[in-house]
């Protein structure tokens, strides 16, 4: 017992490390135990704690980091817009590319109202700034609406069915029994519950029926109608954009003091909420004093129960001024002065000798014909022919082709000629000895023949100007 035993620092390295080893191996053990056997051997603890299933667990999705930042935005959205506390719980997100500093999120989510209990599914649309996490834009909707809490005086379709009973038979003065055909319910607010639908109503002392079509809106707290509007279905109901043409040939003729017809061009109708409907597109004109024409654009919103315009914008919009019109032969004469220009680097004046227009389509012409080209530093002229194709809209040449119509040089006496008149005609006029310009204008670089010719004949005839003038030379005289 009073015996100590001396370990040395290796032994008691090595023993602490078994013990270690040891330790966390039974421990293991025991920590995978009560899953396995106590569970079976305890209904109850296995009710309670019931086994992983990794499998599910992988299989869901992670929540994007920034779907946290559209669910507060979203969240302080409707509390804006209907002024009671509500909580939101994400369905789906799913991220999209946006840019490189913004990443978008769009998915579905669910608002419980906690002042009536009220459920009702929403789709959203959401950008974040990744720099900041801050909600950049955000769109949402609803898409449908749980069934409401129960109200007072029964369900707001069975009112909607009694009171429309009653204002039939005030308006006739006859008994009448109604049948609800269609109902569909709508949300309007915390407080109320829209429904609409078609009925048929049987007069009792004629036995006979009519169709109606009917839009009710229920206070699901009180169970009162707060508004109902009604109209046999004979008449077909008028569309808003129909609407919206009625109210801009209103506000036109108080602006004009003259009547007008108008004609929607185009009517783009977009979802506002569901009591209001939005219409906006272009519209024509045509005011009558005046007959003239004029271009307008708007932007109407309609109340789909009642069907009247609750704001209504316009402004007219004034076309652009088209381009001054240049014809196709002056743009293509244009175009050959710049092209052979450029081609022999000096000035150059341009005359079409003559020119034929051919139909392309309804935006391109064709110009074809002939020139003549004048050269300002040498005084010569030559003759050339082009095909130019122009768009009519732009004014600019989509195609061009062009090439030299002066006779070809084939002999040498020919190109000795030439270049025995270019040469006086350069001394005549106090030019620079240069025949190698007339080489490159008659494209004679590759033909060493025709080059000594018109060089020799360039030469003869520079030097006939400071003696008499010689008589023409003869054949072989180069």
């Amino acid at each position: 017992m009073g015996r100590f035993t001396r370990f040395s620092p290796k032994v008691v390295g090595e023993r602490s490390l078994v013990a270690l080893v040891v330790t966390v191996f039974v421990s293991s053990c025991f920590a995978r135990s009560p899953q396995t056997s106590s569970n079976s051997s305890d209904p109850e603890r296995a009710a309670a704690n019931p086994p992983t299933n990794r499998a599910s667990t992988l299989a869901q999705a992670p929540r994007p980091a920034n779907a946290a930042a559209c669910e507060r935005e979203l969240r302080s959205r409707l509390t804006q817009e209907f002024g009671s506390q509500l909580e939101i719980t994400v369905n789906s997100a799913e991220i999209y590319f946006t840019s490189n500093a913004e990443q978008g999120i769009r998915g579905t989510a669910t608002v419980i109202f906690q002042s009536d209990n009220r459920a009702a599914d929403y789709r959203y649309d959401c950008t974040v700034n990744l720099r900041t996490g801050t909600v950049s834009q955000l769109t949402y909707q609803r898409i449908n609406q749980t069934s409401p809490t129960p109200t007072p005086g029964g369900s707001s379709v069975a009112i909607c069915e009694r009171t429309l009973r009653d204002r039939i038979t005030q308006s006739t003065g006859e008994p009448v029994i109604v049948t609800i055909n269609s109902a569909n319910p709508y949300f309007i607010s915390n407080a109320e519950e829209g429904v609409r639908g078609t009925a048929t109503a049987r007069f009792s002392e004629t036995n006979r029926s009519t169709n109606y079509r009917y839009d009710c809106a229920v206070n699901i707290r009180t169970g009162q109608v707060t508004q109902l509007t009604y109209e046999p279905t004979t008449s077909p109901p008028v569309s808003s954009t129909a609407i919206c043409e009625r109210t801009l040939r209103e506000r036109l003729a108080q602006e004009t003091g003259s009547s007008s017809n108008v004609t929607i061009t185009s009517a783009n109708p977009y979802f506002i909420s569901s009591t209001e409907e939005g219409v906006r597109g272009t519209a024509n004109a045509r005011v009558v004093n005046t007959n003239r024409l004029i271009n307008y654009r708007y932007d109407c919103v309609v109340n789909i129960r009642d069907r009247q315009v609750t704001r209504f914008t316009y402004q007219r919009v004034t076309p652009p001024s088209p381009p001054p019109v240049v014809s196709s032969r002056a743009i293509c004469e244009r175009e050959l002065q710049k092209r052979i220009a450029q081609q022999t680097n000096g000035r150059v004046d341009v005359k079409l000798t003559s020119a034929n227009t051919y139909f392309i389509s309804s935006t391109e012409e064709e110009v074809r014909g002939t020139a003549t080209a004048r050269f300002q530093n040498t005084n010569r002229s030559a003759n050339y022919r082009f095909d130019c194709a122009v768009n009519l809209r732009t004014g600019q040449v989509t195609q061009f082709t062009y090439r030299r119509t002066d006779p070809p040089v084939t002999t040498p006496q020919t190109a000795y000629n030439r270049g025995y008149a270019r040469g006086r005609q350069d001394a005549l006029n106090n030019r620079p000895y240069n025949p190698f310009q007339g080489v490159s204008d008659n494209g004679w670089q590759n033909n060493a023949e025709l080059s000594r010719a018109y060089t020799r004949g360039y030469a003869d005839g520079f030097q006939s100007v400071s003696r008499p003038e010689p008589e023409p030379p003869v054949n072989g005289a180069w």
